[in-house]
């Protein structure tokens, strides 16, 4: 495929010949969004004559043809099989004709859709250089438009024509160019090593001590392999200090040549600021030019890999078992590890701090953290969670929580928050709190994925004595623990800070007005189904926000849960199941309704089936998010299986426009448990729900690694 440099040592992909190029013609207004428009319906360009790379090849947008005032068109390209993450559009400018002008004469703007049908909205990325209509306009010219990258599914270049309204004139663009965002890297892939195969086989970590003079973000790590290279390969970002930013495994490698893998989540760096960015071969057998960096740094676009002794030494290592910090150097040595790069444009602006965080101890291994959410002048916000000064984890939150689920026993510990936007401006982190765990009671876990949790590692641990409560049971304090009881009735929450554990609730959990409420290891039900619906109620009333560990619910009378706007409902290690259905009943094992509310729900590695076992039949949907929460809501499902239901999810409402985020990841859809399919966007119905759109930085909804539960994968939410 075409590679065009757009700087003297940054590359960026072509990505637009494999999408459609399509004419957009009369009728245009100025500022027309498109919400009206299908599939252009005028001239339909051969996709040869877009994105190829010819200098003699013109699209004609007029043709001759009389104009209206005011008229507007355009020319772009449409991806219909997904979208693409650029940072640049084009225009070449094509020939003029001696009757006229071959150019725009105004209105020149770039416009994206996340649709194949429509969805306009313009850009906000300004041209380069400055555009002045000029009736003999050179051909071959070339107008850049620029910004931070952005998941599209189409652009188009819109501009006004004829403006002396002759229909003599022609209007020509030559080519529209869409370039797939960043990735600049020291060395191209036609670099090759002197020395390819250094023989070594011992297993080392193999590093490279770099800094940019722009802010971005690293993408990802490259690295130059022999054949002899083999076994499983890791990529790693370190700052100068040793703490590890970022980690990915290589996948998919060739035989030898350069190896790529992106990292979860990009990484943000600051500008003039050290890192190390390495791999480990665990069978050697590496790449390596000695003396490398002894004169001078190695300098490609903003990407500098320092001259030994500028600011530690270059040519990293470290010789051991397993993947580490490479706190040692030989001679300067290049040993062929690279970095992905994207620079930061436009908004420098950071979040605003978080507040009111608070940190709820809920036994020897895990703390559950709460805070405020943040605002941004520009885009939505997320999290970095800081602990004792380093990062908690390799990736960031959206919700305003997060369980710290691998403390340990007798350990205190130093909580702090950062946020930050999807420019990767990020904030000034948080007041500090603290948190000391308790000793060391259970060491009850649950499988990990891909196993699921069951029945024998959710609810009440077996053997576990219970003190029976009969009837009701209130809270009587804040920061309460309740444990090992058997509450006939049912559980009132009033008070904040409250954990269970170890305990069997038969009625419901009443939690309306308070925060930080933890069931963990919790067996929430009647033993049966009733024998009618009860009326409405949830296994837990209220949408305050809560925890559930290890939690195994079932046969309520109605819909299992519900959730909505307030605190985050996280759901980790669980068991929902055994629902029961009653006539003329919506029934969902989980639901999100709060319209124009901001809620986040997070459901990490549990079971969640809706299948009911009173009656025949599949229930509504095992997760249903629906009715248009409010902007900055967020939706996250990871390594969790799910079952029943017409259609077994249901994400709507994050489509365009909406600042509601989905995510669902390593999921496993049970096949054949419902009627309709695995997962369900949503139609355009105005008065209740509207589709959702893939992910496209501020919205929309992020599908990956899912599959049927047979391993088939599912390549999107169908």
């Amino acid at each position: 495929m075409a590679v065009f440099a757009f700087s003297s040592a940054a590359f960026a992909q072509n990505v637009a010949p494999v999408g459609t190029a399509y004419r957009w013609a009369h009728g245009f207004t100025p500022g027309a969004d498109g919400r009206s428009e299908t599939e252009p319906t005028s001239v339909r360009v051969a996709e040869p004559l877009l994105n190829d790379g010819d200098d003699a090849v013109d699209v004609d947008l007029s043709g001759g043809q009389a104009e209206p005032s005011n008229n507007y068109e355009a020319a772009g390209v449409v991806w219909s099989d997904g979208p693409r993450t650029i940072d640049r559009v084009e225009i070449v400018h094509g020939s003029w004709n001696s009757s006229g002008d071959g150019a725009f004469c105004d209105g020149l703007s770039l416009q994206f859709s996340n649709s194949v049908r429509g969805d306009w909205r313009d850009s906000g990325w300004a041209v380069e250089p400055q555009y002045a209509y000029d009736s003999s306009q050179t051909a071959g010219v070339v107008y850049s438009f620029r910004g931070a990258p952005r998941e599209v599914r189409a652009v188009r270049v819109t501009g006004k024509l004829h403006c002396t309204h002759n229909s003599s004139y022609w209007t020509n663009i030559r080519e529209v160019r869409a370039f797939q965002a960043g990735n600049q890297s020291l060395w191209n892939d036609s670099a090759l090593p002197t020395l390819v195969d250094s023989t070594d086989p011992e297993g080392v970590e193999l590093g490279l001590r770099f800094r940019s003079t722009q802010p971005g973000w690293i993408k990802g790590v490259r690295f130059y392999k022999s054949a002899a290279n083999t076994g499983v390969h890791l990529g790693n970002l370190w700052s100068a200090d040793g703490t590890l930013l970022a980690r990915a495994q290589f996948a998919n490698e060739t035989e030898s040549g350069w190896q790529r893998v992106a990292f979860a989540a990009p990484v943000r760096i600051a500008a003039d600021t050290t890192y190390i960015v390495s791999y480990y071969a665990p069978n050697g057998r590496y790449s390596a030019d000695l003396d490398y960096f002894s004169a001078a740094d190695y300098a490609n676009g903003p990407l500098r890999a320092l001259r030994d002794g500028s600011d530690g030494g270059n040519g990293n290592y470290r010789y051991a078992a397993q993947s580490g910090f490479p706190d040692s150097t030989w001679r300067s040595a290049n040993y062929w590890v690279d970095v992905e790069f994207a620079p930061l444009s436009g908004d420098t602006t950071p979040p605003s701090v978080p507040t009111g965080m608070s940190a709820t101890v809920s036994d020897a291994n895990t703390v559950g953290l709460h805070w405020n959410a943040s605002s941004d002048d520009t885009s939505a916000v997320r999290y970095r969670v800081y602990i004792d000064g380093n990062p908690l984890a390799l990736t960031e939150t959206e919700l305003t929580g997060y369980v710290h689920d691998t403390a340990q026993p007798e350990t205190n510990y130093t909580y702090r928050i950062s946020a930050l936007d999807t420019a990767g401006n990020e904030s000034a982190r948080s007041e500090p709190v603290s948190a000391t765990t308790p000793p060391l009671g259970s060491a009850r876990a649950c499988p990990p994925f891909p196993a699921f949790p069951n029945e024998a590692c959710t609810g009440v641990p077996a053997g576990q004595s219970l003190t029976t409560i009969a009837g009701d049971y209130s809270t009587s304090r804040d920061g309460q623990i309740i444990n090992a009881l058997l509450i006939t009735g049912d559980l009132v929450i009033r008070h904040n800070n409250v954990t269970v554990s170890n305990s069997r609730i038969k009625g419901f959990v009443d939690h309306r007005t308070h925060r930080n409420l933890v069931l963990k290891d919790v067996d929430l039900g009647p033993d049966r189904c009733p024998a009618v619906n009860n009326g409405g109620r949830r296994l837990i009333n209220g949408d305050n926000g809560y925890t559930l560990i290890r939690a195994h619910l079932h046969h309520n009378g109605d819909d299992m849960l519900i959730a909505g706007g307030g605190e985050p409902v996280v759901i980790q290690d669980s068991l929902i199941h055994n629902t029961c259905f009653y006539p003329d009943d919506h029934l969902d094992a989980l639901q999100f309704y709060s319209p124009g509310q901001v809620g986040h729900l997070s459901v990490i590695h549990s079971d969640i089936d809706a299948r009911p076992v009173n009656s025949s039949g599949y229930g509504n949907a095992a997760i249903f998010w629906a009715d248009r929460p409010g902007a900055g809501s967020t939706l996250t499902i990871r390594e969790s299986r799910l079952a029943g239901g017409g259609y077994t999810l249901a994400p709507y409402d994050s489509g365009l426009g909406s600042g509601v985020v989905i995510e669902v990841s390593d999921t496993r859809f049970v096949r054949d448990s419902q009627w309709g399919s695995a997962c369900y966007l949503g139609q355009n119905d105005p008065a209740s729900h509207s589709p959702t759109v893939p992910y496209n930085g501020r919205e929309g909804i992020k599908w990956l690694r899912n599959a049927w539960s047979d391993g088939t994968p599912l390549p999107a939410c169908q």
